[in-house]
């Protein structure tokens, strides 16, 4: 239904899922228990439904691990040369396989609370971060780079925790500011950038 941004989710779960997978085979050579419980802990955290479901990067570091574990373990081979393709790794492994469609039932009114849940949690940080800082620097610039894995973006503001790189329009070297940095984005845009509060 959202086409290519699945596709984008694919990609990520193949880069970021085998680059864990590859960390946790080499923890299993050094330490086959602490191997044991780290994938326990990445497959109880894909079986209990709640909001961490909506934060799709996050989860894509332990379903692709996991996948990569189940081919392994069922003697599937795979391979995905960085750059050498733009294929994910569940599209090249998948195209010869069929499934039958799992007998889960999902309780909607669980989705609909966590939705809700997790959204009211993103607006209260970003209320209580609005609330201690109010010192607004406008700035016509893009976004140049930031953790991924450490913001929270609600509508047209991302609270940057550690940090947030912009490229002011007409300049050719990055503004570097620390976090914990609020961006406030042009209406509908994805990284121009109208002003940070610091």
């Amino acid at each position: 239904m959202i086409g290519e941004f699945t596709e984008q989710e694919f990609l990520s779960e193949t880069f970021e899922g085998m680059a864990e997978y590859a960390g946790c085979m080499a923890l299993k050579q050094i330490s086959p228990s602490k191997y044991a419980s780290r994938l326990e802990n990445f497959i109880e955290n894909l079986q209990t439904f709640n909001d961490r479901f909506f934060d799709i990067r996050r989860v894509l570091y332990y379903t692709g691990a996991v996948y990569c574990v189940a081919l392994s373990d069922a003697g599937i081979g795979f391979s995905h040369s960085v750059g050498g393709t733009d294929r994910s790794l569940f599209d090249i492994t998948s195209e010869n396989a069929s499934a039958e469609k799992p007998g889960i039932e999902i309780d909607n009114h669980i989705v609909s609370d966590s939705i809700r849940q997790y959204l009211g949690n993103k607006k209260q940080i970003i209320e209580n971060y609005l609330s201690s800082h109010n010192d607004e620097v406008l700035i016509d610039s893009y976004i140049y780079g930031y953790d991924p894995m450490n913001m929270i973006k609600m509508e047209n503001e991302i609270l940057c925790n550690h940090f947030v790189m912009f490229m002011k329009k007409d300049e050719d070297e990055p503004v570097f500011v620390q976090g914990p940095v609020l961006v406030r984005l042009k209406e509908g845009s994805t990284n121009e950038v109208i002003s940070y509060i610091k």
